[in-house]
């Protein structure tokens, strides 16, 4: 599981991969409730995929599986701006682009992990063991 994450800055790094999280996660969320409450929403959306983002934008808020879920938010939101621009319809310009930032935001939050301030980072940070120095009596 290490692998997945390479480091977990703190400070102010730390607190710019938080507001990217907060970011891309309260787009997810948001998403993911007008799918589960607007009625008459397209036969391809299934109310699992409201459930779905809903989950996926909680897990990236908090940092956790930063990786897996930031790489499938990021096809998510992919599929969702593909979809807006050769979509039946009149193209909505800027839905899709806010869906290509969201994609890219995913991406790389995907690419650089969560930050410190995360689940992932309380789970997986790699940490420092200090092995005390042991006495060892003269030798002859």
């Amino acid at each position: 599981m290490q692998r997945l994450f390479s480091i977990f800055p703190d400070g102010w790094p730390g607190v710019g991969l938080v507001i990217l999280r907060i970011a891309a996660a309260a787009d997810a969320i948001a998403h993911g409730i007008r799918i589960l409450t607007v009625s008459g929403t397209t036969a391809s959306v299934s109310p699992i995929v409201g459930l779905f983002a809903v989950v996926a934008g909680f897990a990236f808020l908090v940092g956790f599986m930063t990786p897996i879920v930031g790489t499938t938010l990021a096809l998510g939101y992919l599929i969702d701006a593909v979809s807006l621009v050769v979509g039946n319809g009149a193209p909505k310009p800027t839905s899709a682009l806010m869906a290509t930032y969201l994609t890219i935001i995913s991406f790389a939050l995907a690419l650089t992990g969560p930050g410190a301030f995360s689940v992932d980072a309380r789970l997986f940070d790699r940490v420092e063991i200090i092995i005390p120095e042991r006495h060892r009596p003269p030798s002859d």
